[in-house]
């Protein structure tokens, strides 16, 4: 469904938690296009920048941030800001 989408640089993807794929991820990083999911509990996350939200208002939010997420890609680690 994805390879149908027109996507440009400042769009933003929802996604589900079901639906992992880092090159997917890296593709749209690198396109400017943010997206928005869960990750699965093994994801290897590191905080870059948190954001500030109104905890009241967004009810059930437990964080608003920029992070680097690392992937394997050829049997070696990259990293990339995500």
């Amino acid at each position: 469904m994805l390879s149908k989408l027109t996507l440009n640089a400042g769009d933003i993807v929802i996604l589900d938690k079901g639906y992992n794929n880092y090159a997917q991820w890296k593709e749209w990083t690198d396109k400017d296009i943010f997206f928005v999911t869960r990750f699965n509990d093994n994801a290897k996350l590191e905080p870059d920048r948190n954001l500030e939200f109104d905890a009241e208002i967004n009810n059930g939010v437990l964080a608003d941030e920029y992070i680097n997420l690392a992937y394997h890609t050829d049997n070696k680690a990259d990293k990339e800001n995500t």
